[in-house]
C-alpha cells in the first residue's frame, strides 16, 4: 500500500470512528456542537510565543482559523496531557490558547481552555484540555486535512 492510501483509509477510519462516537453517545450531529463551533465560541485567544503571553483579537483570528478547518474533523485522540510538561512545554514555540468565560464540554469531556502547539505543515493537532486548574487529561484530536503553515505563518506575523 502506498502511504497516500494509508493515510487516506486512515482519515475514512477516523471519520467513521466520529460518527459512530456522535450517534450513539452524543445523540443527532446537527444537534450538536462541534469541536471546531467550540474554538470559535471562545471569549480570548491568547497566543504564547516562547513563553511570552500575547492577547490576539478573536475578530482577526477568526478568518484565518476558518481556512484551517474548513475541512477538519474530531478523530479519537491518544494524547494524555500532564501539567508540568505542559507548562514546562509553553516556554518554546508557538502555543495558541482558546479560553472560555464558563466551562465548556465536548464528547463527555469537560475544559475551560483548548490549548494547542502549532508548527509549521501540522495536519492535525492535539487540544489540550485545561479542567480543574490543570493542563491535565485526555486531549481532543483535530484532524485538519489541510497543512498549518499558513496558519502559523499569520499567527507569527500577527504577534
Amino acid at each position: 500500500m502506498t502511504q497516500t492510501l494509508v493515510v487516506q483509509l486512515w482519515n475514512y477510519v477516523c471519520q467513521l470512528l466520529c460518527g459512530i462516537v456522535i450517534l450513539f453517545n452524543m445523540g443527532e450531529p446537527s444537534m450538536q456542537t462541534t469541536l471546531i463551533d467550540q474554538l470559535f465560541s471562545c471569549d480570548e485567544i491568547i497566543v504564547y510565543k516562547d513563553g511570552e503571553q500575547i492577547n490576539l483579537d478573536t475578530k482577526l483570528v477568526f478568518p484565518e482559523l476558518e481556512k484551517l478547518t474548513d475541512k477538519a474533523y474530531f478523530s479519537p485522540a491518544f494524547g494524555v496531557s500532564l501539567h508540568d510538561q505542559t507548562t514546562n512545554a509553553l516556554q518554546n514555540g508557538i502555543w495558541i490558547e482558546f479560553c472560555y468565560n464558563n466551562e465548556r464540554e465536548y464528547a463527555e469531556m469537560p475544559f475551560s481552555k483548548l490549548l494547542i502547539e502549532l508548527k509549521p505543515d501540522y495536519y492535525g493537532f492535539n487540544l489540550i484540555r485545561f479542567n480543574n486548574e490543570k493542563y491535565e487529561g485526555r486531549c481532543f484530536y483535530l484532524n485538519l486535512n489541510v497543512s498549518s503553515t499558513q496558519f502559523y505563518n499569520f499567527i507569527v506575523s500577527a504577534v
